[in-house]
């Protein structure tokens, strides 16, 4: 693992023991004065752990002092892309289907969410986090600024019409009227459509580097917010169907163009893997299975709709890097035949036989000619089952 997860490690014990550089996230929330010893001033520095893609570096995740560009308030941690907030609720309306991790929308509800109190101190006008909460915190809003920014520079993202989202931190999780329970880890991080925030939930024991430093992580869930703008244009009854099929299917697209699209930005494979190896281990790119081997080997994978939403993410990078046509060209043919498949889905999404054709037809229309065989070529042998074979070689006869 090119991670050294001793490092992070000695930083989680190192703020867990040392008593006198940590507050305590809920007290630095009451005793701001006492946590802080000085203000920040614009930009705001700070040395934290981020992602680093710098050449020859034998970590993904290292120490750095770095730079924020729309920061605007470290105290409370606001900016002019995003606001950090705690103390809120995910309730949950109806148990979650075995293997998912994204819970259906209508299907919980998101209450509170107050402002945080960052715990820092300066030193040469370098902001240091002072506690385990406010390391991740700073390591998250860092991130998320930065996919915006490749958003914005690569893809034609304009931050404005995207608009202003609240990162909700480490969000109390409940279901119905039992209170808190327990056994809902995997609900690791979530965009949550209904109010446009995205959720990032308590670290599990079992992971390494924690979820809201896993910049792979926050670009996925990036990319889900991407699709309700593109696809749902922020329609939370986009999603909503009565056939059981069917759901799994749009679900799986959402999550398979997720996953491309935090390839497209962090380049790596195997992103989520340094939290945790188990949650990876289906989803890394590209995967060892087909849409047919699905259909004739149920247990060649575990996750539900995530495994066929693989293949979409493994057809889309195999264009990309093995192909050799790009990983943001890609991406951007796909963004262009995102709003043409929501108007399919909108019209047969009660239809059982609704499959992935809908959307890779799409995404051959909007290539450029002289690139069509190569996804043509990608979606016949990645979703090599009956149906999408059928209407891949119908969509690429005409097309290519």
């Amino acid at each position: 693992m090119p991670l050294h997860i001793s490092v992070i490690f000695m930083v989680l014990r190192f703020f867990s023991q040392n008593a006198l550089l940590s507050c305590g996230f809920l007290f630095c929330i009451l005793m701001t004065a006492q946590c802080r010893q000085d203000h920040a001033g614009q930009p705001v520095r700070a040395r934290i752990v981020v992602f680093s893609d710098e050449e020859g570096s034998n970590t993904q995740y290292q120490w750095k002092e770095v730079v924020f560009n729309t920061l605007t308030d470290p105290d409370t941690m606001n900016g002019l892309y995003a606001q950090v907030v705690g103390n809120a609720e995910f309730r949950l309306e109806e148990s979650q289907e075995e293997g998912s991790t994204e819970a259906a929308p209508g299907s919980y509800k998101l209450k509170g969410g107050d402002a945080v109190q960052l715990a820092y101190k300066m030193q040469d006008g370098v902001l240091h986090p002072l506690d385990y909460h406010s390391m991740l915190m700073l390591s998250m809003y860092y991130h998320y600024e930065k996919i915006v920014e490749f958003w914005r520079d690569h893809l034609g993202l304009d931050p404005d019409v995207f608009g202003k989202r609240r990162l909700v931190y480490a969000p109390k999780i409940a279901a119905g009227n039992k209170g808190e329970i327990s056994g809902t880890l995997k609900l690791n991080a979530a965009f949550d459509p209904v109010s446009q925030n995205f959720l990032f939930f308590k670290t599990s024991p079992r992971e390494g580097l924690p979820i809201a430093m896993n910049l792979a992580i926050l670009a996925h869930e990036f990319g889900h917010s991407v699709f309700d703008v593109f696809a749902a244009r922020k329609e939370v009854p986009f999603y909503e169907t009565s056939d059981s099929r069917a759901d799994k299917q749009i679900r799986g697209i959402n999550e398979g163009f997720a996953d491309f699209v935090s390839w497209v930005m962090t380049m790596l494979e195997d992103g989520y893997g340094v939290t945790h190896a188990g949650i990876a281990a289906e989803r890394i790119l590209p995967v060892s299975w087909t849409s047919r081997d699905l259909i004739l080997y149920p247990k060649i994978c575990k996750g539900s709709f995530y495994c066929k939403g693989s293949v979409l993410a493994s057809a889309l990078y195999e264009v990309a890097k093995i192909r050799g046509k790009g990983a943001v060209p890609v991406a951007k043919v796909v963004l262009q035949a995102l709003p043409v498949f929501a108007e399919d889905w909108a019209s047969h999404k009660e239809n059982s036989d609704f499959d992935y054709f809908w959307l890779l037809q799409r995404i051959v229309e909007k290539a450029e000619p002289g690139d069509r065989a190569d996804y043509c070529e990608s979606f016949r042998k990645w979703f090599d089952d009956s149906v999408n074979t059928d209407k891949v070689n119908e969509v690429c006869a005409v097309k290519s």
